[in-house]
């Protein structure tokens, strides 16, 4: 029970971290990093609420296992993104790509 509860305050503390950065940062990368803090975050509360049960489930096991591939993926797609814009405006600077709209 205590062990739980750790767990969860742990992942809330991921996801304020995660908040935090998002609010104080202006680079896309440590975007992307603070998007994968509380995307795992998430997993964690997930998974530890799959164990709590009385028998241990085996369903969210295996949505989490989904939703961790789903999450390498987006991260390949938006590091891919964040490459082109840095090969093209040799900037990740938020502020300075903002500029760039129409």
């Amino acid at each position: 029970m205590m062990v739980s509860f750790i767990i969860y305050i742990t992942s809330l503390i991921m996801i304020g971290v995660g908040i935090a950065i998002l609010l104080s940062s202006k680079n896309l990368i440590k975007y992307v990093m603070a998007l994968e803090i509380m995307f795992q975050a998430g997993n964690l509360l997930f998974f530890i609420t799959s164990i709590s049960k009385t028998p241990p489930l085996a369903e969210p096991r295996a949505t989490m296992i989904i939703l961790i591939s789903v999450e390498a993926c987006t991260l390949a797609v938006f590091l891919s993104i964040i490459l082109v814009l840095y090969l093209r405006f040799r900037s990740l600077d938020v502020s300075k790509l903002r500029k760039l709209r129409w």
